[in-house]
């Protein structure tokens, strides 16, 4: 075994602009998986911290379906839970803006609380059912400041309320109010006073010091009780709930990134197939030598794999690095664009490391097995005879061709099932299928009909 590494070793010395085109096809299909996990964890990050971001930094937050919201009594019993250092009861509606000939709709809740990252740009936050703070884009938009009055209409009625703008409020900080949403904010009574709506969407909580989430979580859960419309989560589940609410719980980005990257693995594997098995041809007489000294073949099996691995290894760290940097750049691109477009939060898992590496070391592994088992086939004097080529009308040849026509037929038929039923991994499994069976018949029938 010693022998076989120090001869591999060396080759690897000498010989390494022989592993380029194989190093090459590993590095850009493993950045592109890179790439494809990263973007996509950073889409999935971003998503999440856009819609349900808030909710990340309370411990316990108690929500309800029912139109009706959540009763008085259930922000006192959430009050009086022990470890409960403070809870908030939050109402958001809808209500129209009237401005002349049009009215608008606009998102009208209660005043953002100490545990929210909008902040008072001018005035103050409100403090009676006459008065309203505007988020800074429904004051650009209408033109409006501190000491105007507007007029809200309730969704189902006729009759608008006026109130006097008190404060202008940065809302684009909290990811409940990010991307330019249309917010007003007032104090709960004037919430239920322009939109009709009573009760409390929810109800948030913060543990005080000492308890944990999920101490505070179980602990209120206890206390309220009540109907089974009435959910009980901490901050970080009520966060995925509501994620996976607005995105319909699929991250269908991240899949057609994966696969795009999966064709990117295949097309490598073609590609680091061949190229091996080129390498190995043109080695055949040194192959032939080893065996003439006294080398077996499971040392010219255990030497080729050896060399695929430490290739596999090191492009593969390479594409991955490459990957990762990649996205980072993306990422930073997004930031110059203008602040209506939502920021991206730079987040990649383990598993964006992992899983290229690995997979770039085992594909390169997998598509050297076939040749370095043909190659350990050569006997001491293969060298000195010639190799008879596989035509389309020899046994081979036929199988070959055989072989090829099911895989293209196959293909074509996951092709048309994935087109006609919009599915992706069908339509991927045929595409590959289709190729590969392109490859086996075409590289033997083309010559045959250039002749």
């Amino acid at each position: 075994m010693i022998a076989v590494l120090e001869l591999t070793l060396a080759s690897l010395r000498t010989q390494s602009r022989r592993l380029v085109a194989p190093g090459v096809a590993v590095v850009l299909g493993i950045a592109f998986v890179a790439t494809s996990l990263a973007l996509g964890q950073t889409m999935g990050a971003s998503v999440r911290g856009l819609v349900a971001g808030y909710y990340t930094h309370v411990d316990t937050v108690v929500s309800t379906d029912e139109a009706d919201g959540l009763d008085a009594s259930v922000l006192d019993e959430v009050r009086g839970t022990e470890g409960v250092e403070r809870a908030t009861g939050e109402l958001t509606a809808y209500a129209r803006l009237a401005g002349g000939s049009a009215s608008s709709y606009l998102v009208v809740s209660t005043a953002p609380t100490s545990d929210s990252q909008a902040r008072v740009e001018r005035g103050r936050l409100p403090r009676g059912t006459s008065e309203i703070a505007l988020s800074r884009s429904v004051a650009t938009a209408r033109g409006l400041d501190v000491g105007d009055t507007i007029r809200l209409t309730p969704p189902d009625a006729q009759r608008p309320a006026s109130a006097r703008v008190v404060g202008v409020v940065d809302a684009g900080r909290d990811p409940r109010w990010a991307g330019g949403t249309p917010a007003v904010f007032g104090t709960h009574d004037a919430v239920t006073r322009w939109t009709g709506a009573g009760g409390y969407t929810e109800v948030v909580a913060q543990a005080a010091k000492g308890v944990s989430d999920t101490q505070l979580t179980d602990r209120v859960r206890e206390a309220v009780g009540g109907p089974a419309s009435t959910e009980v989560r901490s901050g970080t589940e009520h966060a995925d709930e509501v994620a996976s609410r607005l995105t319909g719980g699929t991250d269908v980005f991240t899949a057609l990134l994966m696969g795009f990257a999966l064709v990117a693995l295949f097309v490598s594997a073609l590609v680091i197939g061949n190229t091996f098995a080129i390498l190995l041809a043109r080695r055949t007489r040194e192959t032939a030598l080893l065996r003439a000294v006294g080398g077996s073949r499971g040392q010219v099996v255990r030497g080729a794999l050896l060399e695929a691995l430490v290739t596999g290894v090191v492009f593969s760290a390479v594409g991955t690095a490459l990957g990762i940097a990649a996205c980072r750049g993306l990422v930073a691109a997004a930031s110059l664009l203008p602040d209506s477009v939502p920021a991206l939060t730079f987040s990649v898992a383990p598993t964006a490391v992992v899983v290229p590496f690995v997979a770039g070391v085992l594909v390169v592994l997998a598509a050297a097995v076939r040749p370095v088992v043909a190659a350990s086939a050569v006997a001491p004097l293969e060298a000195l005879r010639p190799v008879p080529a596989v035509v389309a009308r020899s046994r081979r040849g036929l199988v070959r061709c055989g072989i090829g026509a099911v895989l293209v037929v196959v293909g074509g038929a996951l092709l048309v099932v994935g087109g006609s039923a919009g599915s992706l991994p069908a339509g991927l499994a045929g595409g590959m299928l289709s190729f590969v069976g392109v490859l086996m018949a075409g590289s033997l029938l083309v010559p045959a009909v250039a002749r």
